[in-house]
């Protein structure tokens, strides 16, 4: 089974690769875009199973990306992770209300990264660390707007700061 495929979206080349790396190096298959009508036109090329998406973002921004990702019958069910610098608790509850499965804020901790997008995959991690692809993936759930995202996992924010909903995603793992 092949590895699942990540799109990350930063206009940064410097973030757009502290992000990418960490995914590459667990096994995740790692396309990039800069601009927020590339990762539109992306997902419809690369059909990737999760979206790391910045906020800040030429032509089109994190927010209007989400909510059209969303709105689509075609895309509806990627996860989407935004990851911003925006930190304010107004800035994380649009995130969430775009649609967004997961708002993270940067500087943002490699490890809370790849639990969120380990856990929005249906990821499990072989001994070795990288992605285990031939682990089934958990059943999916509805959530709001016909969303599906792991039934387990609930919609959530992660900062700096490990909070409760990262330790019982933890637990979980």
């Amino acid at each position: 089974m092949p590895a699942p495929k990540v799109l990350v979206v930063d206009d940064s080349l410097t973030d757009l690769t502290l992000i990418a790396t960490p995914l590459r190096e667990s096994g995740f298959d790692v396309v990039t875009a800069v601009d927020g009508d590339e990762a539109l036109e992306m997902v419809g090329s690369e059909r990737p199973q999760c979206v790391v998406l910045d906020v800040v973002l030429p032509k089109q921004n994190g927010f209007q990306v989400c909510r059209k990702l969303k709105q689509s019958e075609a895309s509806r069910h990627i996860p989407v992770i935004l990851i911003s610098g925006k930190n304010t608790p107004l800035d994380k509850k649009w995130g969430l209300q775009q649609g967004a499965d997961l708002y993270i804020t940067k500087p943002f901790d490699k490890e809370e990264l790849l639990m969120g997008v380990r856990a929005l995959t249906g990821i499990r991690i072989s001994p070795t660390g990288c992605a285990d692809t031939s682990a089934p993936a958990p059943a999916m759930g509805a959530r709001g707007g016909g969303a599906a995202r792991p039934a387990h996992l609930p919609v959530m924010t992660l900062g700096p700061r490990r909070d409760a909903q990262a330790r019982r995603i933890r637990e979980n793992a």
